[in-house]
């Protein structure tokens, strides 16, 4: 059984970067990752519910392999839209 879930996992690696952030604030600010998840627990309001972990996209399973390649390259697109703005 593992220690942590996925939400509590991405709750912490969320937490990493920000106190990163706070004790060098004289760096570049580091973005913490985007976080996909998929999911059979999907139900109303489970999406705003994970929002607040950090989770950045999530989606029921079955995903079809296209969709996830979709979603993965619109964050990327995303993210070097940030990188260029900065």
């Amino acid at each position: 059984m593992p220690l942590k879930n996925g939400l509590q996992a991405t709750q912490e690696i969320k937490n990493i970067y920000e106190e990163m952030n706070k004790q060098h604030p004289e760096r570049f600010l580091l973005k913490p990752p985007k976080v996909i998840i998929l999911t059979a627990f999907k139900t109303l309001g489970f999406e705003s519910y994970v929002k607040q972990f950090g989770i950045t996209e999530c989606y029921e399973k079955p995903m079809e392999l296209d969709l996830l390649c979709d979603v993965i390259q619109r964050l990327i697109q995303q993210q070097a839209a940030e990188i260029d703005h900065v």
